[in-house]
C-alpha cells in the first residue's frame, strides 16, 4: 500500500503529482494560467498558510505544462526557485542561489551544441547565457528536423516565498536584480557585448546568421512571484528589473464553503495509487464545512469575501478521516465516525507533538515553550519568540530545526531569527491541551508532571528510595533524589534533600554541588538573602569556584542591590574571565548604576571575546545613546548591520533608542535611514509620525500617518493615529471619520472608541458620547496604556472618581506585565501615575490635554 496520502495534513504543500487531489482552486488557477500567458509577470500573495506553493505546484505548474486553447504552439520551460533566508556564513551569493533553477519541463538536446564558445566562462554562467543556449539548440534542432511548425518557447522562471529574498545584503541583492534585468532587456548585458566586440575585431570573426538571430533576440522570459500579503510592499524593490511587476497580481483568500466542500469531498473519490481506498465523504462535507466556517478565529478583513475556510485547518480534520478509513476498512463516512473536531484539534498537536523525533525530555521543552511562550492566552493570540529565548528553554538549534519541520512552529519572517505558531487554527486547541495539562498537574499533586522529564524524575526517586533501605547514610543518595526533586521543581523537597547530604559528609569529604544545589532551590523559592548566605559558606570553602560568586552577585542583581552585585561579578571575572553572560550581566548592572563608561567598557568586552553576538552590539550601542557618548556609534551601527539580517530593522530599533532617550532629531534620522531602505514599509511610517507628533510638527506628522494608511489601508491603529493627530490641528469631522473606519476595522480595540466619545463630548453631541463611552467601558484594556488613556478620557470630561479607578487599574495591569519592577520607585510609569493621581485629585475642574499631556 502507498504512503501517499489523500490529503497532506495541516502545513505541508501538495506537489504536482497531487494533481488530481488539489481541488477548490479552480479560479485561482485558471486567472494565473491566462494572466502568464498575457502577460510577462504575475505577482501571486495572499497571508502565510491560504496554499501558495501547493497553488502553484499542484495547479498552475500542471495546467501551464498543457497545451492551451489560447497558445497550442506555446511551449513552456518551466524553472522554479526558492532561495532561502539570507544567512551570515553562508558561502553561496544570492545570484548563485536565483541561478540554481530547478526544472520542471523543457529539457534541452542532449547533444547541445555550445552558442558563441569565445565566450568567457563568467558570461557562460550567467541565467541568460543558459537560455540563449535553450534558445540556440532548440532553433539548431529545428533546422536539422526540417521543422517548419515551429514552437513558440517560453522560459517560465517561478519564485516562491520571495519575501527571502529581501534578507540578503544589499550587494547581492542588487546583483540579483542585474541577472534577472539582463533575461528581459533587449540589450546585450556589457560583458557580453564587450566579449562579442573584441572577437569580432581581434579575430576578424563573423557570427554565423543563426548566432546573430540569437544573440540580438529578446529571451521570451516570463516570472510568477508568490509572496506573503503583508509583505507585498517589499515587490517594489524588483521594479528596475521587471518594471510592470505589479500590473498584474492576484490574491488568495482562503477557501469559501462551495470551494472547501470541493477540496473535503474530490480526493476521496480521486484515481491513484494512495494510502487508503477510494471513499465517500459527500455525507459529512456540510457538516466540516460549517464548523470550520464559524471559528472564532476568522480574519475581519475576509469575512466579506465569505472566504473564511482555512486549507490549513481543513487539510488536518481529513487527514484525519482518511486515518480512520484506513484503519477501519470503510468506504463510506458518517457523522458519528468523526470524533468532535474541536478535540480532533488538540488531539492533532498532542500527537504531532509525541511524534517529534526527540527524546522526552526535549519534547517537554517544546511543549512548555508552545504553551507558555508563544501565546498571549487573554487575548489569544500567537506571541513571536526570539531564539534566544528558545535556546534558555534548553532546545539546540538541531532540535528547533526538526520542531520546525513537524510543522508546529515556523519563522515569523525570513532572518527574523524569531518563530511563532505555524497558524491561528492551531491556539485554542493548543490553549485547551494546556490547561487539560495543568488540571493534571494539580489533581496528582505534582506527583507525576505531565512530562516524561518528571516522568524520569519519579523513576529515579524510586530507584534511590530503594537503595536507601540498604544504606541510608550514602550522601550521594540523598544527592540524587534531591537532583530528581530539583527536575521536578519541587524545591522545598531539593533542598530538604541537599541539607541531609551535607550532614552525611564526612570529615574528609566536600561537595560543592550540594551548596549550589541549595542555593539554586532557595533562589527559586525567591528567597534570595538565604541563597546568599549558601553561596558565601561556598566562597569561604572553595573561593576559586566561580559560579558561587556569579550566582551570589545575580541574587544581588534580581533585588536591585546592583552595587553588591558589581562586587561579586568582578570576584567571579577574576576566576573566568571569558564567561560571557557573566560579562554581560556585569555590563547591565554597571548601566543600572547608570556607570555609562564602565558599562561601555564591558559590553566592549564582551564584543572582543564574541564578535559575532549582534545582541550586544544593539547593548552597547544604547548604552552609548544614553550616556550622550556619539563617538563610536556610527562604527558599531555599520558593524551590526554586518551580522544583522535587517539593516531597516537595525536603523529601526537605533531610532527607537533615540527616541526613548529624548534625542527626537537623532530619531527622525534614523527613522529616514528606514523609509530609505523600505519606503513603502507602513510601521515605519507610523514610528517616524509619532516622534513627529511628539515634536508638535503635526503636518510631517499626518503625512507620514497618512503614507502609513496607503500602503496598509485597513489597520485600525495607524488608522487611530492618523485620527487623532487630526483631532490635534483642530479638524474634528475629519478625526470623527477616521475614528469610525478604525473601529470597524477593528471593533475590540479599544482607544478609538473612547477617542472618538472624546470628540462627540467636545462637540456637544452628548448623546454619541453616550454610546461610544459605553462601548468603550465594555472592551477589556489591551493593556495599561490603554486603561491609562480611557482614564485620561474620562478625566477631561469631569468624571474623576472614575478616571482614579481607571488609573488604579493601569497600575494594577502594568505590575503584572513584562519588564515592570514594582521595587523601583524612579520607574517611567510609576512617576507618570503619581503625576496623573494629583492632577485630577487637586484640579478636578479645568482639565485639558495639555495638562495631561497626552
Amino acid at each position: 500500500m502507498s504512503e501517499r496520502y489523500r490529503y497532506p495534513g495541516g502545513g505541508y504543500s501538495f506537489t504536482e503529482e497531487d494533481e488530481t487531489i488539489f481541488c477548490g482552486r479552480k479560479e485561482a488557477i485558471d486567472y494565473i494560467h491566462n494572466s502568464i500567458l498575457l502577460n510577462q509577470c504575475v505577482v501571486l500573495y495572499g497571508k502565510s498558510g491560504t496554499g501558495k506553493s501547493s497553488l502553484l505546484q499542484a495547479g498552475v505548474i500542471p495546467q501551464l505544462c498543457r497545451p492551451s486553447e489560447q497558445k497550442p504552439n506555446n511551449n513552456f520551460h518551466i524553472y522554479s526557485v526558492r532561495t532561502g533566508i539570507w544567512q551570515y556564513d553562508s558561502p553561496s551569493p544570492l545570484v548563485q542561489r536565483i541561478r540554481n533553477l530547478k526544472l520542471y519541463k523543457g529539457i534541452a538536446p542532449s547533444k547541445e551544441k555550445v552558442f558563441l564558445p569565445f565566450l568567457s566562462q563568467e558570461v557562460k554562467n550567467t541565467l541568460w547565457y543558459r537560455f540563449k543556449m535553450l534558445q540556440y539548440n532548440t532553433y539548431k534542432k529545428e533546422q536539422e528536423e526540417s521543422n517548419s511548425n515551429k514552437r513558440q518557447d517560453t522560459y517560465l522562471i517561478i519564485i516562491d516565498q520571495v519575501e527571502e529574498l529581501f534578507t540578503y545584503p544589499i550587494e547581492q541583492f542588487a546583483e540579483m536584480i542585474q541577472e534577472l534585468a539582463d533575461l528581459r532587456s533587449q540589450i546585450l548585458p556589457d560583458k557580453a557585448r564587450d566579449e562579442v566586440e573584441i572577437y569580432e575585431r581581434e579575430n576578424s570573426g563573423e557570427l554565423t546568421p543563426l548566432e546573430n538571430e540569437i544573440l540580438y533576440s529578446t529571451l521570451p522570459v516570463k516570472f510568477i512571484f508568490s509572496i506573503r500579503s503583508d509583505k507585498l510592499y517589499l515587490m517594489g524593490r524588483l521594479k528596475k528589473a521587471i518594471p510592470s511587476i505589479l500590473h498584474n497580481t492576484f490574491e488568495l483568500y482562503p477557501f469559501s464553503k462551495p470551494a472547501a466542500i470541493k477540496a473535503i469531498v474530490k480526493p476521496s473519490n480521486a484515481e491513484g495509487n494512495f494510502a487508503s481506498p477510494k471513499f465517500d465523504l459527500s455525507e459529512v462535507a456540510d457538516y466540516i464545512a460549517d464548523f470550520l466556517e464559524n471559528q472564532p478565529d476568522t480574519e475581519l478583513e475576509y469575512v466579506s469575501t465569505n472566504c473564511t475556510i482555512e486549507p490549513f485547518a481543513l487539510q488536518i480534520i481529513c487527514r484525519h478521516v482518511e486515518k480512520i478509513i484506513i484503519n477501519n476498512r470503510e468506504t463510506k463516512v458518517t457523522r458519528e465516525m468523526i470524533p468532535d473536531l474541536k478535540d480532533l484539534f488538540v488531539n492533532y498537536y498532542l500527537n504531532t507533538l509525541k511524534e517529534l523525533p526527540l527524546d522526552d525530555s526535549m519534547k517537554s521543552k517544546v511543549q512548555q515553550l508552545i504553551e507558555d511562550k508563544m501565546i498571549y492566552e487573554k487575548y489569544s493570540k500567537r506571541i513571536s519568540v526570539f531564539r534566544e529565548i528558545i535556546k534558555d528553554f534548553g532546545i539546540d538549534e538541531d532540535s528547533l530545526q526538526k520542531v520546525i519541520n513537524s510543522r508546529l512552529i515556523k519563522e515569523t519572517e525570513p532572518g527574523s531569527y524569531s518563530y511563532e505558531i505555524i497558524h491561528d487554527s492551531l491556539i485554542i486547541p493548543i490553549l485547551d491541551a494546556k490547561r487539560n495539562r495543568l488540571q493534571a498537574e494539580d489533581d496528582l499533586n505534582k506527583k507525576y508532571d505531565a512530562t516524561s522529564r518528571n516522568i524520569f524524575a519519579d523513576k529515579s526517586i524510586e530507584i534511590v528510595e530503594i537503595e536507601m533501605r540498604k544504606n541510608r547514610y550514602d550522601y550521594k543518595l540523598f544527592k540524587n533524589r534531591a537532583d530528581s526533586y530539583y527536575l521536578k521543581q519541587e524545591f522545598s523537597k531539593a533542598l530538604d534533600d541537599y541539607i541531609k547530604a551535607i550532614e552525611l559528609l564526612k570529615d574528609d569529604q566536600f561537595d560543592e554541588d550540594l551548596y549550589i544545589g541549595i542555593a539554586n532551590c532557595q533562589y527559586n523559592m525567591k528567597e534570595y538573602e538565604e541563597s546568599n548566605k549558601t553561596l558565601r559558606i561556598l566562597i569561604q570553602k572553595k573561593p576559586e569556584n566561580m559560579f558561587a560568586w556569579y550566582y551570589t552577585g545575580f541574587n544581588y542583581h534580581v533585588m536591585r542591590a546592583f552595587d553588591k552585585a558589581i562586587e561579586y561579578y568582578l570576584q567571579a571575572l577574576d576566576i573566568k574571565p571569558l564567561h560571557k553572560e557573566l560579562n554581560y550581566n556585569l555590563a547591565l548592572a554597571y548601566l543600572e548604576t547608570k556607570n555609562y563608561s564602565a558599562a561601555i567598557g564591558q559590553f566592549e568586552k564582551v564584543i572582543e571575546y564574541y564578535p559575532d553576538d549582534y545582541l550586544t552590539y544593539f547593548s552597547l550601542i544604547e548604552t552609548l545613546i544614553f550616556s550622550g557618548d556619539n563617538r563610536s556609534i556610527k562604527a558599531y551601527t555599520d558593524k551590526l548591520i554586518e551580522l544583522h539580517v535587517d539593516q531597516a530593522e537595525t536603523y529601526r530599533q537605533i531610532a527607537d533608542m533615540y527616541s526613548k532617550k529624548g534625542n527626537k532629531a537623532k530619531a527622525i534620522e534614523y527613522f529616514k535611514e528606514t523609509l530609505n531602505i523600505e519606503p513603502e514599509n507602513p510601521s515605519y511610517h507610523v514610528k517616524i509620525g509619532i516622534v513627529y507628533s511628539e515634536l508638535e510638527m503635526l503636518p510631517e506628522a499626518i503625512a507620514h500617518f497618512e503614507k502609513a494608511c496607503e500602503y496598509d489601508n485597513r489597520n485600525s491603529f495607524y488608522t487611530t493615529w492618523l485620527a487623532f493627530t487630526y483631532q490635534l490641528v483642530g479638524n474634528e469631522k475629519k478625526a470623527i471619520e477616521l475614528f469610525h473606519n478604525a473601529i470597524e476595522y477593528d471593533p475590540h480595540y479599544r482607544y478609538p472608541v473612547a477617542a472618538l466619545a472624546a470628540c462627540y463630548r467636545r462637540i456637544g453631541d452628548l448623546q454619541s458620547y453616550a454610546k461610544y463611552i459605553d462601548i468603550a467601558k465594555s472592551l477589556p484594556p489591551n493593556d495599561s496604556e490603554d486603561e491609562y488613556s480611557l482614564a485620561s478620557f474620562e478625566a477631561l470630561i469631569g468624571n474623576s472618581e472614575r478616571a482614579l479607578e481607571l488609573l488604579e487599574n493601569a497600575l494594577r495591569l502594568r505590575l503584572r506585565e513584562p519588564g515592570f519592577v514594582e521595587a523601583d520607585p524612579d520607574f517611567e510609569f510609576v512617576k507618570e501615575y503619581s503625576r496623573f493621581k494629583q492632577i485630577i485629585e487637586n484640579s478636578k475642574a479645568n482639565l485639558s490635554f495639555e495638562s495631561l499631556k497626552i
